[in-house]
């Protein structure tokens, strides 16, 4: 399901969805309503990539952001010989 999707559900009346607070920034809708609340741990962004795709582009991208934004480490299978 794609976001678009997902916030159509939610403009239908057809669910709820929690969203991080810069999303009424990108999302905003006029039949949803974005309700604040602080009471919930906050929602860590990470990188993600399909597994069967990984190449050594990618990883170096990934190693990057790490290394660029203060992140831990970059996990995954190992990039296979000539990817």
């Amino acid at each position: 399901m794609t976001r678009q999707e997902l916030l159509a559900l939610v403009g239908a009346g057809r669910g709820v969805h929690p969203a991080a607070a810069h999303e009424v920034r990108y999302y905003a809708r006029p039949n949803i309503a974005y309700v604040p609340f602080d009471d919930a741990p906050p929602l860590e962004y990470g990188l993600v990539w399909q597994a069967a795709a990984d190449t050594h582009r990618i990883r170096a991208f990934a190693e990057a952001a790490v290394e660029a934004y203060g992140g831990t480490e970059v996990r995954g299978p190992s990039v296979p010989e000539g990817r």
